[in-house]
């Protein structure tokens, strides 16, 4: 009986030890209850396991109200180590106030600057396209003096970002947005113009009289609205924490919004010039405004924004097509299709994007399908088309090819999107050296028996 007791007592104490285990739960590492484990990439910044060589990872579980347990995971010489250790309350709660302090400290020291090659490169762009010739227009230089006004100005549109941006944020979402601003403000500087219908009258030494566009006015309501909504889509997007897929589907909605609004008062038989391009105007705001409403639906990575493209593009083009192989002269048809078409392929688009975290390069792949779809669609209807009169049917064969080529790669990722893009530009590097310039025409570093040199600008792409 004594035995029997022994027995039971013992097969108590086991079965209560292993419910006690089975009941671990994982449980936060920090005070703000945002940190579920610490790998090797967070331990780096805050070092809060600095005594384990070759650390891997370290979660924390609760056992009981009042006991939990750490589980620490490291490598030495190529094996595989578990550590655990049982800790208190108190233990506990001093561990994760260390470790949001510590967080704290390295966020407040940290600035994101991952989008500002991206930024400075545009810009720079925009000045040799934009900022220089308008310069040199708005001033009425000519011969040396518009060169150097050129150079100048160009160089300005490189230099001055460089020297604000050296110790300020620049997040992917804030240079994609910013860089957007200067290119959507040369718009709708033409926008203004033609709004307030700023065009001068001359008079040939004929005595003929008509109305010509004024050049000054123009450039320099190109170059001002370029610069001013460049820097406001930057503090918006950096304020407002926007990400590089937040801000790439802001821009989609605003370019088809931009199109939409007018087309739609044409439609309606509005035909005055400062009605369309001041709703033109209006129709870019209001494209921010569906963007963002759509982005917060759901999460957007630069890859799924890529492929909602594409859909809202060939739900616009497929119907288009389809009128010109018809033959149809109706222009209104033609626009009041495309709108119903992107409409509907917007819908369509954030369907498919729905609960996917499609990476950068999926969604090149998804583009170039399209794109190659479309050619030998066209190619082969080129070529069965010889010289005949049948050149209507081209478009939506076109049109069919990249739809085509979409789905084939659509359907390629669909069952496996990267689940979380954690480095949206990473694929793409851009560097700058500045310095290179003063060097160009000279050795910079000679190391015997090799000669080097530095670029001024590199870029790399990887899919």
């Amino acid at each position: 009986m004594k035995n029997l007791m022994f027995y039971i007592c013992l097969m108590s104490a086991v079965l209560s030890t292993d419910f006690l285990y089975a009941q671990e739960v994982q449980v936060p590492m920090d005070v703000d209850g945002k940190v579920s484990f610490i790998d090797s990439v967070m331990n780096n910044k805050i070092e809060v396991f600095d005594t384990y060589p070759g650390f891997i990872e370290a979660r924390l579980f609760q056992l009981t109200d009042s006991t939990y347990s750490m589980e620490i995971y490291y490598m030495i010489d190529d094996k595989f180590n578990r550590h655990r250790t049982n800790m208190s309350r108190a233990e506990v709660d001093t561990f994760r106030q260390e470790v949001s302090r510590k967080l704290k400290d390295t966020q407040s020291t940290t600035i994101d600057q991952n989008g500002r090659a991206e930024l400075l490169w545009g810009l720079t762009i925009t000045g040799l396209s934009v900022y220089g010739p308008g310069t040199v227009i708005m001033t009425g230089a000519d011969n040396s003096v518009a060169i150097g006004l050129y150079m100048l100005s160009s160089a300005a549109s490189f230099l001055i970002p460089y020297v604000l941006t050296d110790n300020a944020p620049v997040s992917d979402g804030a240079s994609r947005f910013s860089l957007w601003g200067a290119a959507s403000g040369v718009g709708h500087g033409w926008f203004f113009y033609e709004l307030f219908d700023l065009d001068q009258q001359v008079n040939d030494p004929y005595g003929y009289s008509y109305m010509a566009t004024d050049e000054k006015a123009l450039w320099g309501l190109m170059t001002f609205t370029s610069m001013a909504e460049a820097y406001i889509a930057y503090r918006i997007a950096q304020d407002y924490h926007f990400s590089a897929g937040k801000s790439d589907m802001m821009i989609n909605t605003s370019v088809a919004a931009t199109a939409t609004l007018p087309a739609l008062l044409y439609i309606g038989g509005v035909e005055d010039k400062k009605a369309l391009f001041g709703s033109a105007i209006l129709g870019t705001f209001g494209g921010y405004a569906l963007g963002n409403y759509i982005s917060n639906t759901q999460n957007y990575s630069r890859g799924d924004a890529m492929c909602f493209t594409n859909v809202w593009v060939l739900g616009a083009a497929v119907p288009v097509s389809i009128l010109m192989a018809a033959k149809s002269e109706n222009e209104k048809a033609y626009m009041g299709l495309a709108v119903l078409g992107a409409g509907l392929g917007m819908g369509v688009g954030n369907y498919l994007v729905k609960g996917k975290d499609f990476s950068t390069s999926q969604g090149v792949y998804m583009t170039l399908g399209s794109f190659g779809g479309a050619f030998v669609a066209g190619g082969l209807a080129f070529l069965a088309a010889g010289d005949s009169d049948n050149w209507h049917i081209i478009p939506p064969v076109i049109s069919l090819g990249a739809v085509g080529g979409f789905a084939l790669t659509y359907l390629a990722f669909a069952d496996n999107p990267k689940i979380q893009e954690k480095n949206l530009s990473g694929d793409l590097k851009v560097d700058f050296n500045p310095m290179a310039l003063t060097t160009a025409f000279s050795k910079v570093n000679e190391y015997s028996p090799m000669n080097y040199y530095s670029p001024f600008l590199s870029v790399t792409y990887k899919f």
